[in-house]
């Protein structure tokens, strides 16, 4: 999940993406977290990352985590945990990420569309105080 693309530049950063998604290339991904990354505002998460939604089998979606987390991990701010997911895979992304060093935040895939099963709670007044909480501070 990529959040909170200045506006100014979103259009075009976002068909970057489309573009990668459609022809992926592992070699140019390096460059477009880093190109994220660079952005202050912007809040790169792992949305469910312990459903193997390919139905590759556990193990096997497990070993490709392990494996992606060693080449792009130090680009993600954290880890989703999701209102439709079950309780005890939530739980699970939720202790992977405490012993990873990750924050977590809640998502649902409503994609705005209706309100979410889960909330953040922050102290942040903005949406981008949110994502420096969670980038800087790492809550």
């Amino acid at each position: 999940g990529v959040h909170n693309l200045p506006p100014d530049h979103a259009r075009a950063i976002a068909d970057e993406l489309f573009a990668f998604t459609k022809n992926p290339n592992p070699d140019e991904l390096d460059e477009l977290f880093s190109m994220l990354n660079a952005l202050p505002g912007v809040l790169v998460v792992l949305n469910h990352p312990l459903w193997d939604i390919e139905n590759i089998g556990q193990e096997r979606h497990d070993a490709a985590l392990k494996a992606f987390f060693e080449r792009y991990g130090r680009w993600f701010h954290a880890l989703e945990i999701n209102g439709f997911r079950s309780w005890r895979e939530n739980m699970t992304v939720a202790r992977m990420a405490r012993e990873m060093g990750y924050p977590v935040v809640s998502g649902g895939d409503r994609h705005g569309c209706s309100p979410n099963t889960l909330v953040n709670l922050t102290d942040a007044a903005t949406f981008s105080e949110m994502v420096e909480e969670i980038r800087k501070d790492k809550k």
